[in-house]
């Protein structure tokens, strides 16, 4: 009886399980970097622009009737200043963006347009 369970025990021992694999990431090559990089480059940039366009299309709609709803503005953020007076210095900070549907319809515009030409140079 004590053999059988010297037996168990030792079969117990010789069966292992398989070593997973670790699996490594190879890091990125520098062209796909690069290119990731000038991507979030040129989406900022058509954004900005994106942006200068819809407020210059605010700007001008204001005195439209019938479109005057894409000048209406939004404000979100510390728009009165908060004042902090510590006894050697005073500071003042506001921080607010300034939305309004023709700024968002502009910036998705220009977004879409600027993925298209940067997918048609790849």
């Amino acid at each position: 009886m004590n053999e059988d369970y010297e037996n168990e025990n030792t079969e117990q021992t010789e069966e292992k399980e398989p070593e997973e694999e670790v699996k490594t990431v190879a890091p990125e090559p520098k062209k796909k970097k690069k290119r990731r990089l000038k991507t979030w480059v040129m989406n900022l940039l058509f954004a900005i622009i994106g942006g200068v366009i819809g407020e210059t299309v605010a700007a001008i709609t204001s005195s439209v009737s019938f479109l005057k709803w894409l000048s209406y503005k939004v404000n979100l953020g510390i728009v009165e200043p908060l004042d902090i007076n510590i006894i050697i210095a005073h500071f003042k900070f506001a921080f607010y963006f300034v939305f309004n549907p023709a700024l968002v319809l502009f910036i998705i515009l220009a977004l879409v347009i600027g993925n298209l030409v940067i997918s048609n140079r790849k």
